[in-house]
């Protein structure tokens, strides 16, 4: 009879994170093929950081754009009172 070791941190980290993560790896260990199966991985999960940091960016873009738009008008605002003071 085989005895399982106990689930590491990073097992448990990685299971609630990244499922898939855990596994490939498994799979890789059981076929013999861990370094290709570890390669895959890193591969998907690096896509997929990439792809929530691009929707992150892509979401927080407009709200940029209006942050520095009210700026701007803070700053011209005061300017065109003055002008009217002037005439």
């Amino acid at each position: 009879m085989v005895k399982r070791a106990p689930r590491s941190y990073l097992q448990i980290q990685l299971s609630e994170r990244w499922p898939f993560m855990v596994h490939m790896i498994a799979s890789g260990e059981a076929s013999g093929r861990l370094a290709e199966m570890l390669d895959r991985t890193a591969t998907q999960s690096t896509r997929e950081i990439e792809r929530r940091i691009a929707a992150f960016v892509a979401l927080r873009a407009p709200l940029l754009i209006l942050a520095m738009a009210a700026i701007v008008l803070a700053l011209l605002l005061p300017i065109f009172e003055l002008n009217q003071i002037v005439r």
